[in-house]
């Protein structure tokens, strides 16, 4: 279960295996993944958006808010 977990899951559909588990806020509420920057990008209920580099899900280096 990844309610109130403050993290993104990242499934194997195909097998229904978990790869990776990555903090990104306290509540983060959708994401979208961009093929032509290798990210994904998470929109948090505070603003705020967090991109994951899409191979790792590592910290891509940007972080922003919504309005900047």
């Amino acid at each position: 279960k990844n309610a109130n977990s403050m993290t993104t899951q990242t499934l194997d559909l195909a097998s229904a295996t978990l790869l990776g588990v990555s903090a990104v806020c306290a509540e983060p509420r959708g994401l979208v993944h961009d093929a032509a920057a290798n990210t994904v990008t998470v929109a948090c209920a505070s603003g705020k958006l967090v991109s994951l580099n899409a191979r790792d899900y590592s910290a891509a280096g940007t972080t922003s808010s919504v309005g900047e």
